[in-house]
């Protein structure tokens, strides 16, 4: 993966979606842009698109 974007309902589930995002990742983390938005589908509360090369 070499970015991933992070669209959260709550900004203040940054710093959970942050330690999750760490533990499931390895170094070097993928560039990350993270957006608080008003509603994501199905009632999401997160939503992540990420984007890999080979």
């Amino acid at each position: 993966m070499v970015k991933c974007m992070a669209m959260l309902t709550d900004m203040d589930d940054f710093d959970d979606f942050n330690k999750v995002y760490k533990a499931e990742l390895a170094k070097p983390y993928p560039i990350r842009s993270a957006f608080g938005v008003a509603e994501l589908a199905a009632g999401a509360s997160v939503e992540v698109e990420c984007t890999a090369a080979k």
